[in-house]
């Protein structure tokens, strides 16, 4: 602080002997026209400091909290609304319009259901006819490629290699809950 007036007055171009108490007494000594040079902050902003500090701590907080908030995890109540049912595939064709998709007619015990599955790189219909797999039945109906699909049925993928989930206890009904 006590070095305050000296850069102002260094800034404003004002010669040593105006910066005296006794150069006060007479008024209009200021030189006119004189270049002002710029000069560094005179108060340079502390808060700047902690200011940089607080955005750097938020920015860590953020980095931690995406990989809470963003998680695939849900909770027991969101997967307690999956229903998964045993089905048995009845049919099966090629998607009239779509290489990858096949369609299926399965079996669900109480209804048959059309789902339309993209696993068609992977199987032959033929091949699926009578297998028991594993169906969520309470998803919404979507159209994909003009066919209407009233389910899924669920499979596993790892690498370049599809498996369907399939039931082998041939005596479990169609129909039966998935827990």
């Amino acid at each position: 602080m006590p070095e305050t007036g000296r850069k102002i007055l260094e800034s404003l171009s004002v010669p040593e002997t105006l910066r005296t108490w006794k150069s006060l007494e007479v008024f209009g000594q200021y030189p006119e026209n004189i270049r002002i040079e710029s000069s560094d902050a005179l108060f340079p902003r502390v808060e700047t400091e902690k200011q940089n500090k607080k955005n750097k701590a938020v920015q860590k907080e953020k980095q931690k909290k995406p990989e809470i908030q963003n998680s695939n995890k849900i909770t027991i109540d969101d997967f307690s609304k999956v229903e998964l049912k045993i089905g048995e595939i009845l049919a099966c064709e090629k998607h009239p319009d779509a290489d990858k998709l096949l369609v299926f007619q399965i079996d669900l015990g109480s209804e048959k259901r059309q789902i339309v599955s993209g696993i068609a790189e992977y199987y032959k219909p033929e091949d699926l006819i009578g297998m028991t797999v594993v169906v969520c039945v309470n998803l919404k109906p979507i159209v994909l490629r003009g066919v209407e699909s009233n389910g899924m049925i669920l499979s596993a993928i790892g690498g370049k290699r599809l498996s369907l989930l399939t039931v082998e206890d041939s005596t479990m009904p169609a129909g039966s809950k998935v827990c």
